[in-house]
């Protein structure tokens, strides 16, 4: 391989890199307000919020540090599109990664989760598995 090729292939792994890297703090998520707020009228626990939140951070590949940008409307498929905006790409199995923790690590199953669930309502489910009634 020439000189030509070396230099695709090391553009081509700083591509990769910087695209890694920017994903974990995506400029759309950066931008958004501290939604603390929102969470705390939303009606859950914060330990569940807390919970959730954390999950979503770690399956989406979010820095822990961006989990009270993540709104109560939002949903696993609207987190993927901030991650993987063009459906091109190959994705590393973050919704199932979220899916799979909600059920073995917080005990909340996957049946009747769907694109649109909204992470208020997984975080009301949540609730109920800890102590019914506390969210509204």
């Amino acid at each position: 391989m020439g000189p030509i090729g070396w230099i695709l292939i090391g553009l081509a792994l700083l591509v990769g890199v910087v695209h890694v890297i920017t994903n974990r703090h995506p400029s759309h998520l950066r931008r958004r307000q501290d939604t603390q707020g929102e969470w705390r009228a939303a009606g859950c626990s914060a330990d569940a919020v807390d919970k959730l939140l954390e999950v979503a951070c770690e399956a989406f590949g979010f820095s822990r540090r961006m989990k009270f940008k993540l709104r109560p409307d939002d949903t696993a498929i609207g987190l993927y599109r901030i991650v993987y905006p063009r459906t091109a790409l190959a994705d590393q199995l973050e919704i199932e990664t979220f899916l799979l923790t909600l059920d073995e690590d917080l005990g909340v199953q996957a049946e009747g989760i769907g694109p649109d669930t909204s992470l208020a309502e997984i975080a009301r489910r949540i609730d109920t598995r800890q102590q019914p009634a506390s969210c509204s």
